[in-house]
């Protein structure tokens, strides 16, 4: 129960104000020296692998990762290559189990109604010769 108050009680201004929901590099902690090799290597990247709607990766996650590796351009571009590479073949994966979903025949409740239809019309005719 107590639980309840504190959240009752919590000032979400504050909370907000620690950074405990930080998304990343905060471009205003680096330095001019940081930024300046941030934007360096950031070039050299997308240089190497494409811009977004080539390569697939945007900025934010292009700086976090230079910022993870301290700046290693070897061991961002890996990442970004990897990165790359888990993307495409899970495209392919999910159009592989599109295009098998297309390829299977239909399921049998579609077939159920021509067959109670060719058994209807078969009877309306038998009732038919009792009758005419």
């Amino acid at each position: 129960m107590s639980r309840h108050r504190y959240v009752k009680n919590l000032n979400i201004a504050d909370e907000l104000d620690d950074d405990a929901l930080s998304d990343g590099v905060d471009e205003e902690e680096m330095t001019a020296e940081q930024q300046l090799r941030m934007n360096d290597v950031l070039e050299e990247i997308r240089n190497l692998i494409g811009e977004e709607e080539i390569s697939g990766l945007p900025d934010s996650e292009i700086k976090d990762t230079i910022w993870y590796y301290n700046f290693d351009i070897s061991e961002s571009i890996q990442w970004c290559l990897d990165q790359q590479e888990k993307r495409r073949a899970a495209k392919e994966r999910q159009g592989e189990v599109l295009s098998r979903s297309l390829s299977l025949p239909p399921p049998p409740f579609l077939v159920v109604p021509a067959l109670l239809l060719y058994s209807v019309s078969w009877s309306t005719q038998k009732i038919m010769r009792r009758t005419g």
